[in-house]
């Protein structure tokens, strides 16, 4: 039953996330290291804003791939910003770092920027000069990509940190004495459109970079301007000895380098990425998961488990389904050669709570994300759960008979788990009996308002019901299943214990027979006041009715029916015309007197016949003579 409770709830949330696909991204950085002799690849994941990694390298790159659209923004090493010597710093996507060989803590800041191709073929225009701070934006000039600006500082001493509020790249330095002081002229690319010029130096000239975008195997022209640059990034080894890199280290996965040509190409570029796409062990019994690899120029191997990719666009989406209906989308950028990947569906539970910790078991949820309903349902047992869910921000609204009862919300990162505490609270009653105070032992309590009904059972003369909203409820006991009162209470957060006493009493009723003989094994039925109960009599003759309301009644014994008024705890002695009883058949003293009656007329016939007999023997009769004797007699 609770699968299928589950299975349902999957369901309306597939066709809830129709309307808006939710989307995670994963996010790689691949990290080059020179040693002083090879150079060694690594990549690293990361999330949020930031990638923090410790490295002994002597020059690192940090390299995303342009179709990410991760530029950094902030470079710091052990806490502090990087100065870059010439041929270091940031460009687009990529950082260049020249380190001493010792361990160092290197920390990238990124901001998402718009994806780019893999090549960019880039002059500069002039554009202005200043000995003030200034703010410096690039103007758009329409078939080309604003890419930044080129600045030449000239610096009073040798500290070139704070010139401007973004990182650049070095592509030369040098020093001059004049006059005894000391000049340093810094010449920088910003990969940035909007620059601000803080101060700390003499003067700015500043030019504007503009280019073209371009892919591998493909020429792109460039116009007849005097400084020309091509910068290219890729996920493979280029092949690119036509260009010198001016790169420190000469990296061979980025290349930047000044050009004086009218075109610029670079040999096209393939990636291959093994795939190992892991399916949830379960997930609200969820088995029927499949995805879909989507990407540019992507080709699937033979077993779907690896793919080959363009160089100009390395970014992945796995789409995952259930049944066929898309659930989320998984984005990767800059993949690494070998890419594990998990759908990321979790599972939400979570616990209705009253004030004073019982289970609201009666309630119903629904579950929201960005003003949508993702899915509904009932908590059982006080719980509930929802499967499976995209990452994202929901809330959960806990609804009982159309009041809103809880209202949270929760970011799933991963399985979660939440208690909810609601505006209703646990009410206890105590029932005793009115004039006795003695406990109700056993009872059913129902509190009832509107379209709210509890209920609970009393054990030791104690219920106690979870989840009740404050207000006002008509009560009702119950006892052996006959209501036996009726009365109101307020409840509240300051008052849910409740001691009630209610006017039931006890009936106990003994029958004896016309010998003053218990009689045992009778069935007894009370009728009355909303009460119907039967009974059958014990070996001494009684029949325990429990505790009845006061009232009238009618008490039957077979045929037999008595009225009865109750008014306190009674007991009834019952006498009936009952002889014996054998073998199931009950002998009265109106079957003694007619058994009587027969013996005494079989008696009276019986005698009757006798006396008959006795005057037949004592009457007169007649003697025969023989005639001859008689003819004798006659003759003499």
């Amino acid at each position: 039953m609770r699968t299928a409770l589950l299975f349902a709830l999957s369901l309306l949330l597939i066709v809830a996330t129709l309307k808006a696909l939710p989307v995670l991204y994963i996010n790689y950085a691949e990290v080059l290291e020179w040693n002083g002799n090879s150079w060694r690849s690594t990549y690293m994941s990361f999330s949020g804003e930031t990638l923090s990694f410790t490295t002994s390298g002597k020059i690192v790159v940090v390299r995303n791939d342009p179709s990410s659209g991760k530029q950094p923004v902030d470079v710091q090493v052990d806490g502090y910003s990087y100065v870059p010597p010439p041929g270091t710093g940031v460009l687009w996507y990529t950082v260049v770092l020249q380190l001493d060989g010792l361990p160092h803590t290197v920390s990238v800041r990124y901001a998402d920027t718009q994806s780019r191709t893999p090549v960019l073929a880039f002059f500069t225009v002039p554009g202005g000069s200043t000995t003030r701070p200034i703010n410096i934006t690039v103007p758009r000039v329409p078939g080309f990509v604003s890419l930044g600006i080129k600045a030449e500082v000239i610096i009073l001493g040798g500290n070139t940190s704070g010139i401007m509020d973004k990182p650049y790249f070095t592509v030369n330095l040098s020093t001059i004495t004049v006059q005894g002081e000391t000049l340093t002229v810094l010449e920088v690319l910003v990969p940035f459109e909007n620059v601000s010029l803080k101060g700390g130096f003499i003067s700015v000239r500043y030019s504007y970079l503009y280019g073209l975008q371009g892919l591998f195997g493909f020429k792109i022209p460039l116009p007849p301007y005097p400084e020309e640059y091509v910068f290219a990034s890729s996920p493979a080894p280029m092949n690119a000895t036509q260009v010198i890199n001016i790169l420190k280290g000469n990296p061979l996965k980025v290349i930047l380098a000044a050009v004086n040509s009218s075109e610029v190409e670079f040999p096209r570029v393939s990636y291959s990425v093994s795939l190992d796409v892991k399916q949830p062990s379960s997930l609200c019994g969820a088995t029927d998961l499949t995805y879909r690899v989507l990407g540019q120029s992507l080709k699937l191997g033979p077993s779907g488990r690896a793919v080959t990719l363009s160089g100009d666009n390395t970014t992945l989406t796995f789409r995952f389904f259930a049944r066929g209906v898309s659930l989320v989308d998984v984005v990767v950028t800059t993949p690494p050669p070998t890419l594990s990947v998990s759908p990321p569906l979790y599972t939400l539970g979570f616990t209705l709570y009253d004030k004073t910790g019982g289970r609201v078991r009666n309630a119903y949820f629904t579950v929201y994300s960005s003003g949508r309903v993702v899915t509904a349902g009932a908590v059982k047992d006080g719980e509930g759960l929802v499967c499976p869910l995209p990452p994202g921000e929901y809330i959960i609204v806990a609804y009982l008979a159309n009041s809103v009862i809880a209202k949270t919300s929760v970011k799933m990162t991963g399985d979660a788990y939440l208690p909810i505490i609601t505006n209703t609270t646990g009410v206890q009653v105590t029932l005793l009996r009115t004039g006795s105070g003695e406990l109700i032992e056993n009872f059913t309590l129902f509190l009832r308002s509107g379209a709210v009904n509890y209920s609970a059972e009393g054990l030791s003369g104690k219920a106690r019901i979870e989840g009740v909203l404050p207000g006002v409820y008509t009560y009702e006991v119950y006892v052996s299943g006959d209501k036996v009162f009726t009365g109101v209470i307020e409840v509240s957060d300051l008052q849910n214990t409740f001691v009630l006493s209610i006017p039931v009493y006890r009936l106990r009723v003994q029958l004896v027979g016309a010998l003053n003989q218990p009689l045992s094994g009778f069935k007894v039925s009370l009728t009355g006041a909303g009460v119907r109960r039967e009974a059958v009599t014990d070996s001494s003759g009684r029949a325990d009715f429990g505790l009845i309301p006061r009232g009238s009644y009618k008490l039957a014994i077979g045929e037999r029916t008595l009225n009865l008024t109750i008014e306190s705890d009674s007991f009834k002695l019952v006498e009936l015309d009952v002889i014996a009883c054998l073998s199931g058949l009950t002998i009265t003293t109106s079957h003694v007197e007619f058994a009587l009656l027969i013996l005494f007329i079989l008696f009276v016939v019986l005698a009757v016949r006798r006396v008959a007999k006795g005057f037949k023997k004592e009457s007169p009769h007649i003697v025969e003579v023989n005639s001859e004797i008689w003819g004798r007699g006659e003759a003499a």
